[in-house]
């Protein structure tokens, strides 16, 4: 009989009651992926009682921290996805009394690191009006001065939470690193 891993799942299974999580994904992130765990998604928030307005706002920045991975991932040019087509992370919700936390990660090149911190530190720093002027121009600016295209997701997500993005780049190798940023959507509406 051959040898089985051994894993903790009582550990796991504590650890995520701990940490409040209700939804957790790490793998690849296609499109049908997607709106199988969003849909998801909105059944646990709705299953917990939460006021529509929430769980649409809820929802849409979880689709828009999917759609990052899908798209800016650079796991399937490294080593992690069977399907080149398709690009791998992790994205978690979890909550307190007072807050849901959208966390979603995944790897990028390390030249990309400054330009997303600067990207994460100014949208932290505008106020709604100095937000909904800039998601206005990014609307006609189809790719920014490094090449990115878009970048209308992040405003977005800064927009709707109402909070600043947590964020925190972690050294892989002199190549990649990975990318975690965490969205808090207050339940209080």
């Amino acid at each position: 009989m051959p040898q089985l891993k051994k894993h903790n799942l009582y550990k796991k299974h504590f650890n995520i009651k701990q940490e409040n999580i209700i939804l957790s994904f790490e793998g690849e992130f296609s499109q049908d992926k997607i709106v199988a765990l969003g849909e998801k998604l909105k059944e646990k928030l709705s299953n917990l009682n939460e006021k529509n307005k929430l769980i649409k706002k809820t929802f849409a920045i979880f689709i828009e921290l999917c759609q990052n991975i899908q798209h800016y991932s650079e796991d399937k040019k490294f080593n992690n996805c069977k399907n080149k087509t398709t690009c791998c992370g992790i994205i978690v919700v979890s909550e307190d009394k007072n807050s849901y936390f959208i966390s979603a990660g995944n790897v990028v090149k390390n030249e990309s690191i400054d330009f997303l911190i600067e990207r994460c530190y100014y949208l932290n720093n505008l106020d709604d009006i100095s937000l909904k002027k800039h998601y206005k121009q990014k609307l006609y600016n189809v790719r920014d001065i490094k090449g990115f295209i878009g970048g209308i997701g992040l405003i977005d997500i800064v927009r709707k939470s109402k909070n600043p993005l947590q964020y925190q780049p972690v050294s892989i190798d002199n190549r990649l690193s990975f990318w975690k940023i965490t969205a808090k959507i207050d339940k209080e509406i």
